[in-house]
């Protein structure tokens, strides 16, 4: 990463900084140096600790600037995983701060069916895949589950919400709600409930998917932007054009124009597109950008729009 990072101004309690904007699978290369192409991980600076959202490939560059600016040891960590799909783990055996005695790390996640959530993650360090056990790292680790709802004393005075994303697995979104009453809503890896989405169910041959039923779209679209609602900060999984979405209907991803207007509608103020195609260039990317912000300017119902990159930092 080549692009300076912003000093965090002194009105503001916590620096948002994004080291993996990608999804499904690295992708490096010149088409995509401008936006990066590390998978998923944001860090949040808070006081003497870091708020860490997933651990794609993106966490090795986030573990690296810590050691770079002398912070090797003493770092307390919490580590929150939306799923464990291996876009959003396959950093955590790279991670260096993971492999220095003096560090805290606790990794936080949902509540899985059957396997614990500490095995899934685990799993990817068995000597099948990797030379290192998670066991042999050198860090304080600690795994805690995490059900839908609210938490008031999971991190000093920040308040933490949890809800449950539309994805091929489970899979969690998050609300942290800090003491200047300013919210951050983490949505990766989601596949908004639209009109299209709803009656390609319906088409279904499969049974389990038919019984959804408009009321129950409702119910869900009205809890979805009940817990964005009035964000300061939206980071949220938004991969497909409208055009490329009958394609890939039920892989879990969301189309730029559903986020965009239900975005307007809860009342968010700055919304930032995340967790790119891997095929999506810089170019493409940038005229995204470009076309919500101009459709924006004409109803001005959020006050910014981003295409998150590598190595941009938000204050809030």
């Amino acid at each position: 990463m080549n692009k300076k990072l912003k000093k965090q101004n002194n009105n503001h309690i916590a620096e948002i900084t994004f080291w993996g904007v990608r999804g499904s699978i690295p992708s490096p290369g010149a088409s995509t140096a401008y936006f990066g192409g590390n998978t998923s991980c944001i860090s949040i600076k808070y006081k003497d600790r870091y708020i860490i959202l997933d651990a794609g490939s993106g966490i090795r560059i986030f573990g690296n600037h810590l050691i770079k600016e002398n912070k090797i040891s003493g770092n307390k960590v919490d580590l929150f995983i939306s799923h464990t799909h291996w876009d959003h783990i396959q950093g955590l055996p790279f991670f260096a701060t993971a492999f220095i005695k003096g560090n805290t790390i606790r990794i936080l996640g949902p509540k899985l069916f059957g396997t614990p959530f500490e095995k899934v993650i685990s799993n990817q360090m068995e000597h099948s895949y990797f030379p290192i056990r998670l066991k042999n790292l050198s860090a304080d680790i600690k795994f805690c589950e995490l059900a839908i709802g609210r938490y008031e004393n999971l991190i000093d005075d920040i308040t933490v919400e949890t809800i449950l994303n539309n994805h091929p697995v489970i899979d969690m979104g998050y609300k942290f709600i800090f003491p200047n009453n300013k919210i951050l809503c983490y949505i990766s890896d989601f596949e908004y409930y639209s009109d299209f989405y709803y009656q390609s169910l319906k088409k279904s041959n499969k049974p389990a998917l038919e019984k959804i039923g408009r009321k129950v779209l409702s119910d869900l679209r009205i809890q979805f932007l009940n817990f964005i609602e009035n964000c300061d900060v939206l980071i949220i999984d938004s991969v497909y054009a409208k055009e490329e979405y009958p394609k890939k209907i039920g892989w879990g991803h969301s189309v730029f124009e559903d986020i965009f207007e239900v975005a307007t509608k809860a009342k968010v103020k700055h919304l930032c597109f995340f967790h790119h195609e891997p095929n999506s260039t810089d170019e493409h990317l940038k005229n995204i950008e470009k076309q919500y912000n101009t459709l924006n300017k004409k109803i001005k119902l959020i006050q910014k729009i981003t295409v998150a990159r590598e190595g941009l930092t938000i204050n809030i």
